[in-house]
């Protein structure tokens, strides 16, 4: 017959073994998001700054710089000026870049007051270290309007995902970003 008998310790050890577990455990999460925050602070680097506010455009008013809209919305004048056609409405993004790194991939949504997003074409997908650009883009009436917040999706220099809309942190994009819709 076997006589062994096991030594189980006792309250002060086992007390000690757990929360030097527990310690190590809880070294792992920090260390877990201390990793995150430090891909999410690269992505913080690039902003959407202000909302877009919908300007109305009378006929005859100067096109801005930077601007793209539909055929038929801009003319010319005799002295070979570009000027707005019809009654219309602009609206104009601004990024601005704190990062040491360039961003790619950019792509704008136009997100309305009832949800609707509008796709806001920028005409450029990257912006550079210390970078601002500014973008406008005008629109018939009815397919904007009231207080509107961009949406952003971009690239990091690591190739991660990311989405940000004014006044919402940062938020990562696993499956890449949606696509640009189509011109028809």
């Amino acid at each position: 017959m076997c006589d062994w008998v096991i030594n189980w310790g006792d309250v002060p050890t086992w007390i000690g073994a757990i929360g030097a577990l527990g310690a190590v455990f809880w070294a792992i999460y920090l260390y877990a998001n201390s990793l995150r925050d430090n891909r999410r602070a690269q992505a913080r680097l690039l902003a959407p700054v202000g909302g877009a506010v919908p300007v109305q455009a009378l006929p005859g008013t100067p096109v801005e710089p930077e601007s793209v809209g539909d055929n038929g919305m801009f003319a010319f004048t005799r002295d070979g000026k570009l000027v707005v056609a019809k009654d219309i409405l602009r609206a104009r993004v601004r990024l601005v870049s704190t990062s040491d790194e360039t961003f790619s991939g950019l792509r704008v949504w136009l997100v309305l007051g009832d949800g609707r997003e509008v796709h806001f074409p920028l005409g450029f997908d990257e912006v550079a270290p210390h970078e601002e650009k500014v973008r406008n883009v005008y629109y018939s009436p009815g397919q904007i309007g009231g207080g509107m917040d961009v949406q952003l999706q971009f690239q990091d220099a690591n190739g991660r995902w990311w989405e940000r809309v004014n006044g919402h942190p940062v938020r990562e994009l696993r499956n890449g970003p949606k696509p640009i819709p189509s011109r028809e």
